[in-house]
């Protein structure tokens, strides 16, 4: 999930002008102030879990991010929406599912947010194991982790078959 827009107040406004690396301090400034804030995401890297369009729910980081979480990061100065891969002496791993290599590693305090759940046309997504959204969008979240996650090891051993 590359671009990202704002939405306050039910109100979507681009935020393109803000893909210098400000962006992200702005960001999590607005997230820190609200304690949340609805992104909408476009490009690929996410797919199939983010689509182009998707209503994200980022939230403020209330706890050590785990393997799996989808975090808001700066990759290549450009506020990003990826899982986490691997974390260890407070840097984090990311790529987005899609993808089929790693983002640099960051520092753990260089995260903005947490995202929560998915909005896709009204329908609701938990990305982050909670029931707050209801047993549905939970179910539907640890489906979509679960499908993130085969692919990502499908993909694993391809690439190796295709080196050796």
């Amino acid at each position: 999930m590359r671009a990202l827009s704002l939405e306050t107040d039910g109100v979507s406004s681009p935020i393109s002008h803000l893909v210098n690396s400000p962006s992200l301090a702005v960001l999590r400034e607005v997230i820190a102030v609200r304690a949340e804030l609805w992104v909408t995401g476009t490009g690929g890297s996410m797919w199939p879990t983010i689509a182009d369009g998707d209503r994200v729910l980022m939230r403020v980081l209330t706890r050590s991010p785990a393997r799996g979480d989808i975090v808001l990061l700066d990759v290549s100065g450009r506020p990003t929406a990826h899982r986490v891969l691997a974390i260890s002496a407070g840097k984090v791993t990311t790529s987005g599912d899609a993808c089929h290599v790693v983002d640099p590693t960051v520092a753990v305090e260089a995260l903005a947010g947490l995202a929560v759940v998915r909005d896709r046309q009204g329908t609701l997504t938990s990305l982050a194991l909670t029931s707050e959204f209801g047993m549905s969008a939970l179910l539907r979240g640890m489906w979509w982790t679960a499908r993130a996650q085969a692919a990502r090891l499908w993909r694993r051993s391809f690439t190796m078959k295709g080196a050796a």
